[in-house]
């Protein structure tokens, strides 16, 4: 006999249902984050990556901290490539937006 107030539903795989848990949970923006710093080189050269990173995903923004005014500069004035690079790679997750900022940008290696 079926309890009162309960549904029945088609049981569904756990790789289903774990995405839009993640999605829920706000870790979307975690992954892409993620995805971006991994290929941060590849997305501004060698020489920006040294100076600048892929610091904070909020929404369609992308946080970045360049250790000097002249990188944070740089970064403006390249913003629309940047943006370019990384929806080439992410498609509908890549930011839409840059937030340029001075802050501890050097990675340690």
């Amino acid at each position: 006999m079926r309890r009162p107030g309960r549904r029945r539903t088609r049981p569904e795989a756990l790789g289903a249902l774990v995405p839009s848990l993640l999605d829920d949970l706000g870790f979307e923006a975690t992954r892409t984050l993620t995805q971006i710093v991994e290929r941060w080189e590849e997305v501004v050269g060698e020489q920006a990556a040294r100076h600048t990173r892929a610091a904070l995903l909020r929404g369609s923004v992308l946080e970045l901290e360049a250790d000097s005014s002249v990188w944070v500069q740089t970064l403006r004035l390249r913003s629309p490539e940047i943006l370019e690079k990384l929806s080439a790679r992410l498609g509908a997750e890549a930011p839409r937006e840059l937030w340029i900022r001075i802050g501890r940008a050097v990675r340690d290696v």
